[in-house]
């Protein structure tokens, strides 16, 4: 992986550096109206494109090659492992909090006591889904998803020696 993402950088960088260049120039070129629009939204999707891989890139190599990183990255996988379930909850609670129907609290807090306050409700939950896939192998909603395409039961509680073995790894 290390290897790849160290060729991938450079051309993800030059792509996105050319890309978005090109779609800032369009308009001083004579180009204009449905032209401009699509021209525009089209080179800004491949600069956007470029943008994802040099952050896939960087990540790979951090990972690799920083034993800070790695642990940070580490302690936060469990909340990949359980994505639905984060995306789910995390809508719930940001619904509930902020919008009129609730707490209405994005009227009443600043952008950054929002901003605050999701990154709390974020930092709750890396500490849950860790507990959690020390536990179970799934998070409650991975795991309905899989019986549901797989029609079948799945196991969702982890026995006492892989439960060992996950806490051993950390």
């Amino acid at each position: 992986m290390r290897k790849y993402s160290k060729k991938v950088l450079p051309m993800s960088i030059t792509a996105f550096v050319l890309f978005y260049g090109i779609s800032l120039i369009l308009s001083s070129i004579d180009i204009e109206g449905f032209a401009l629009r699509t021209g525009t939204a089209l080179f800004r999707s491949y600069a956007s494109l470029a943008q994802m891989l040099i952050y896939i890139c960087c990540f790979i190599l951090l990972y690799y090659n920083n034993f800070n990183a790695r642990k940070i990255f580490d302690r936060i996988a469990p909340v990949g492992r359980m994505s639905v379930t984060n995306y789910m909850a995390q809508s719930f609670i940001g619904v509930f909090l902020f919008y009129g129907f609730g707490a209405n609290l994005a009227a009443q807090l600043s952008f950054l006591q929002c901003m605050l306050l999701g990154l709390v409700i974020y930092a709750v939950q890396v500490l849950y889904s860790n507990w959690w896939i020390k536990r179970y192998y799934y998070g409650p909603m991975e795991w309905i998803w899989r019986i549901i395409t797989w029609m079948k039961p799945v196991p969702l509680r982890r026995n006492a020696t892989s439960r060992q073995t996950v806490v051993d790894t950390k």
